[in-house]
């Protein structure tokens, strides 16, 4: 990766939700993040499972809007689909996985069907990459080059 870690800004003049973004530098490390929703007891993060990622702050941000969740309105302006932080919701809207891509890992979004007593778990994923602005923001989004 030629730039920093994951963090988290605003769109535009909004300061709320804050959408994920990787930093412009190396030296920035950016938000840890915290993986939940699977069996944590097993002492490692598996692949191919669906995991609820958290920007682990340690503040309050946007009232409490730290969990990834995928923008369901396309960003009409630059047509790009963006992660976003949001607010802890069930888990099924926020679907992401962590899948092998050759030397390294990706993130990925799984979309989800809610059929009432079962959850529907598409096999069709979207990959996260980088989509830069026209500002230079590197914004999280669905792409057709993951960020690995």
């Amino acid at each position: 990766m030629n730039e920093g870690g994951l963090g988290l800004a605003g769109r535009g003049d909004k300061k709320c939700p804050l959408d994920i973004v990787q930093e412009s530098s190396e030296e920035n490390n950016g938000i840890p993040l915290k993986l939940s929703e699977w069996m944590n007891h097993i002492g490692y993060v598996p692949k191919n499972e669906n995991l609820r990622i958290e920007m682990d702050t340690g503040d309050k941000v946007c009232c409490d809007q730290t969990y990834w969740s995928v923008d369901n309105h396309l960003d009409e302006k630059t047509q790009q689909t963006f992660v976003l932080a949001g607010p802890k919701t069930k888990w099924s809207t926020n679907s992401f996985d962590l899948q092998k891509s050759g030397e390294g890992y990706k993130f990925v979004w799984c979309p989800t069907h809610d059929l009432g007593a079962c959850k529907l778990y598409s096999p069709e994923c979207n990959d996260l990459g980088i989509f830069v602005d026209e500002k230079g923001v590197r914004r999280l989004a669905f792409s057709d080059e993951p960020l690995v």
